[in-house]
């Protein structure tokens, strides 16, 4: 998946052309290039200069952090130049002491990127400050130096802007260190990493004047740092949360649907070849078995249940020769009396019908008849319990036997 990040500049992208980074999987490459000569990608991230967005922390009731984001233009109105109506408010994580990170810009501005990107199809999924792209050193803050101004990073989610300061300390750097001083947070050290083309300022006086130790870093690119995985505040949050086309989505999801699309109508393939294996076999069986069927029985006119007519006309077979069926009374009633007598019933009647043999017992004593059915069964007869009624001279117990073994 091709990622696309684009800088956008305080006078951009209404002007000249933009810079821009392509990642796609372990590859990179950058250029500028004007809006609509920017290259094809999946994902388009906007990086927003560090001048355009106030990073900040907000204290806020508890709840949802999304739904108080309306409020937080008025929560740190004293730290505006305009209106809180004017500006929308991106939330990051709730910390540990109760506020909130939050990332402010200019809302007019924001919807007039994204709907200029939007109308040429480069619908952005992410916009964030170019303070979070620059890696943090443990223990440390990490600025980024332009010549005459900068930028700090000193947290996840936060950072400012450094005033010209005429080679001395930037002022609001000073004021930060004292702050965070006071707090017992204070950094042990500064990272100044000179912006590419520009050179680093007097380190030597901003460790005199902060009371820290100030180094110089490495120098600083957007377009040729990591690109690390999820990192800032995305500001197209709540009404400007990117929505996607037809268009789009169908580009996105195209493979995976063509990969769905082949797995299913492999296993349609699979399955019905498997059926049709199977229903196969099924009609060579049924053929052998019609063919044994007319071969023992040649005078058979119709054939409609090979098996089942040969069952039948083996049984009478049998019976023609005088060889006894399980079913026939007296099979049955071999079976029956040794279960009678072992249940401590005596027979009041028998009736044989069809291949059952049925018994009216009277029993010593009343028993359900669920547990004279398992009682039969641990015999191991093929008998069921019609019914256990009370008599005045006992109980009277109904049973089928069928014949065979349970």
């Amino acid at each position: 998946m091709a990622l696309l990040q684009i800088f956008l500049g305080d006078d951009q992208p209404d002007t000249g052309a933009v810079r821009w980074r392509l990642a796609e999987g372990v590859n990179t490459r950058h250029g500028e290039s004007r809006l609509s000569e920017l290259p094809p990608a999946n994902e388009v991230e906007l990086i927003i200069s560090a001048s355009r967005v106030l990073l900040t922390r907000v204290k806020l009731p508890p709840g949802n952090t999304q739904k108080l984001a309306d409020v937080i233009g008025y929560a740190v109105e004293d730290k505006l130049l305009g209106d809180p109506e004017t500006v929308h408010a991106a939330v990051g994580r709730r910390n540990a002491d109760g506020t909130i990170t939050a990332a402010i810009v200019d809302r007019a501005w924001l919807g007039g990127v994204r709907e200029r990107f939007s109308a040429m199809g480069r619908r952005p999924t992410r916009a964030v400050s170019e303070i979070a792209l620059v890696p943090a050193t443990a223990g440390a803050w990490d600025a980024v130096w332009h010549g005459d101004h900068g930028w700090l990073r000193n947290g996840d989610d936060e950072g400012f802007m450094l005033d010209p300061a005429a080679g001395a300390a930037p002022l609001a750097l000073r004021l930060a260190v004292q702050e965070a001083r006071s707090a017992g947070a204070a950094p042990a050290r500064i990272v100044v990493h000179p912006a590419e083309g520009n050179v680093l300022p007097e380190l030597a006086r901003w460790q005199q004047e902060l009371e820290l130790p100030v180094e110089a870093g490495t120098p600083w690119s957007w377009q040729k740092a990591d690109i690390p995985a999820l990192r800032g505040i995305n500001l197209l949050q709540g009404k400007f949360v990117s929505s996607r086309s037809r268009a789009e989505l169908a580009s996105r999801y195209r493979l995976p649907l063509r990969l769905a699309a082949g797995i299913a109508g492999l296993y349609i393939v699979v399955s019905s070849a498997d059926w049709a294996w199977l229903a196969w076999q099924k009609h060579t069986l049924e053929a052998r078995m019609t063919q044994t069927f007319k071969t023992a029985f040649p005078d058979a006119k119709t054939i409609v249940d090979a098996p089942l007519q040969m069952r039948r006309n083996l049984a009478d077979m049998q019976r023609a020769r005088g060889e006894a069926q399980p079913g026939d009374f007296l099979p049955l009633l071999a079976t029956a009396l040794p279960v009678i007598g072992a249940a401590g019933g005596n027979a009041q009647s028998v009736q044989y019908e069809r291949g059952k043999l049925q018994f009216d017992l009277r029993l010593a004593q009343v028993e359900p008849a669920e547990a004279l059915n398992q009682r039969l069964s641990a015999a191991g007869v093929a008998a069921r319990v019609e019914s256990v009624n009370q008599t005045p001279a006992g109980a009277l117990a109904r049973v089928t036997f069928t014949g065979g073994t349970s």
